[in-house]
């Protein structure tokens, strides 16, 4: 493990009064003065996964440490955690096929998180696979033995799955985004996905109820995230898709907005491919953050237009990334202006965040890491229990699973 020295200064620690998470992204709100310091971060290699390709973190034992729930690329359905703060490997499932997403959600209401997946994904074949379960945890996940699959449905190219009070009845609906449609074929990806909730029924065992939100706007459907556009009980949805960024309020009955275009390009490399949804202090200006265009070079921000334009202002930040393929927008240090963090999983394996500096109203770029982790994943979340958030990457092509600890 190594410091990644950033900056000179350390911070001392911040405590503020609210932050909000969105499983696709995070946002803080502090103090609402923005923060000159800025904090260095510490990196922490949790394990060697082959070709890895998805982690997020919660508390998978219920010792009140934030765990690490990860699993590979390719072929290779093992899904695994690792336990905080020795980083000791468990198994949670041998029994799935190309897994590409995963949610945790306590799912039967027993008090402990389970996990929804996508599996069996192949985006060369949108006719088959595309299998949607949860994996009902035991009470003592530290056994190794298998977790119990439930089926939910089969989706063919389920890609992206989030979990999202959309009714406002307190139970969390699951949110699943195909990113193709079915019989749709490369290399242009002409016809949109269908995207779905799936309600929890009593016996979660059970047939689940599905609701379809859109079948007609989201083609090459890569990204989403559910955030809190306008402070009611619903979840509110944004989506990076070939037709750039949507955003989706099932609890209002009302049509999608258009929020942004992406970039304007030839097909398949186009449009917006991460989404994440940020703030510029407690009563600032928020902001809409892509990776663009699909598995693009982009880092984008988009905020509300000066004019009566229906789509939001669109501004470059940054050109780092080759198949830029993450997207996070967090407080890293409590001053209720959200950064961007984003990262590369081809080229340089650029991993970046980007700092709004208000006194020239641009953003500054600062390289978290280059060449050290081939970022297919990030989540962020207050995982070393310090009161501060931290970054957690997943590699590809560097098969590996490492941790940046937020130093304050």
């Amino acid at each position: 493990m190594g410091v990644l020295h950033m900056y000179n200064i350390r911070v001392s620690k911040f405590l503020w009064a609210f932050a909000f998470f969105a499983l696709a992204g995070c946002s803080g709100a502090g103090q609402g003065e923005w923060e000159e310091t800025f904090p260095t971060f510490t990196k922490h290699t949790i394990a060697e996964l082959d070709g890895g390709s998805y982690a997020v973190a919660f508390d998978v034992d219920r010792d009140g440490l934030e765990d690490i729930v990860a699993f590979p690329g390719g072929t290779e359905g093992d899904l695994m955690w690792f336990k905080n703060p020795t980083w000791e490997k468990f198994n949670i499932t041998t029994q799935t096929e190309r897994l590409i997403n995963m949610a945790p959600y306590d799912v039967d209401g027993d008090g402990d998180l389970d996990i929804a997946t996508a599996s069996e994904f192949a985006l060369n074949d949108s006719n088959n696979g595309g299998l949607v379960q949860w994996i009902e945890a035991p009470d003592d996940p530290t056994t190794n033995q298998e977790w119990a699959l439930h089926y939910i449905d089969a989706v063919p190219t389920s890609h992206r799955m989030r979990w999202g009070d959309i009714d406002g009845d307190g139970r969390k609906e699951l949110l699943v985004l195909p990113i193709i449609g079915v019989g749709v074929t490369g290399p242009e990806y002409i016809g949109a996905s269908t995207f779905r909730a799936y309600r929890i029924p009593g016996d979660p065992t059970g047939v689940w109820e599905q609701q379809v939100l859109d079948d007609s706007r989201l083609e090459v459907a890569h990204g989403i995230s559910v955030v809190d556009w306008d402070g009611d009980p619903t979840a509110d949805i944004l989506t990076a898709s070939l037709d750039g960024v949507w955003l989706f309020q099932p609890g209002l009955e009302s049509e999608p907005q258009h929020i942004g275009a992406g970039l304007d390009a030839p097909r398949p490399n186009r449009g917006s491919s991460e989404v994440g949804l940020g703030s510029l202090g407690v009563e600032g200006e928020r902001f809409i953050a892509t990776i663009e265009p699909w598995h693009g070079t982009d880092a984008v921000v988009y905020t509300p237009s000066d004019s009566d334009a229906e789509l939001w202002s669109r501004e470059v930040i940054g050109t780092e990334f080759e198949g830029g393929h993450a997207l996070r927008a967090a407080d890293l240090n409590g001053d209720g202006y959200d950064e961007i963090i984003a990262g590369a999983r081809g080229g340089d394996w650029a991993l970046m965040i980007y700092r709004y500096l208000p006194t020239s109203d641009s953003w500054e770029k600062i390289p978290l890491d280059i060449g050290g982790v081939a970022v297919s994943g990030l989540y962020i979340s207050d995982i070393t229990g310090d009161g501060a958030l931290d970054i957690l990457a997943i590699g590809g092509a560097t098969d590996n699973v490492v941790l940046y600890e937020n130093s304050p």
